[in-house]
């Protein structure tokens, strides 16, 4: 059952966050087909966070780097999950390198460069420091939820058994620079 997050964090109603219950859930599976759906309409910007440091490509498009939090724009095709959302079709793709305890720093940073339009945003950790407009949460059935409780309870649950999600996407709109759910 999804619920409005009731915390005093600020409200971004264009972010539409997805996380999960660990890897290969489907989250970027599901956040690529999101991106598809809307980017018929709209330019899409879509957002990877990832407290993981990796090495940074030699031809990475680095915007900014500190110890504490790298920011890149993704312009690569390739394997990573950054650039499948390029793929699938956003006009705009960031991937956020951050430790967690710099994560709203990064993301005061990172509200510089986002525009008004639908976001899609894969994170584990956004939804402690904003008030998204939809979250969603993915786990596999049957799976008791191990990570981010407060953020499973906060979102539209949606269970992938890896061929199919229990979820209706065209639910998903967007207008007035905010998301909502179709019945």
């Amino acid at each position: 059952m999804y619920r409005k997050q009731e915390h005093n964090n600020e409200f971004f109603g264009n972010v539409l966050l997805v996380s999960g219950n660990g890897r290969n859930v489907g989250k970027t599976f599901f956040a690529c087909r999101i991106i598809e759906l809307l980017a018929q309409k709209y330019p899409v910007t879509a957002l990877k966070i990832s407290p993981h440091f990796h090495q940074i490509q030699p031809n990475a498009d680095v915007i900014f780097y500190s110890d504490d939090f790298t920011v890149i724009n993704e312009t690569e095709i390739s394997h990573k999950d950054s650039s499948l959302f390029l793929q699938a079709g956003a006009t705009k793709v960031l991937f956020v390198l951050v430790k967690t305890e710099n994560l709203k720093e990064a993301f005061q940073y990172l509200k510089r460069l986002l525009t008004e339009g639908p976001i899609v945003c894969e994170s584990a950790g956004l939804n402690e420091i904003i008030n998204p407009g939809l979250s969603f949460f993915l786990k596999k059935p049957g799976e008791p939820i191990i990570k981010n409780q407060i953020q499973a309870e906060n979102s539209q649950i949606i269970e992938n058994d890896g061929n199919i999600l229990n979820f209706d996407i065209t639910r998903i709109e967007f207008e007035n620079n905010h998301y909502y759910l179709k019945d």
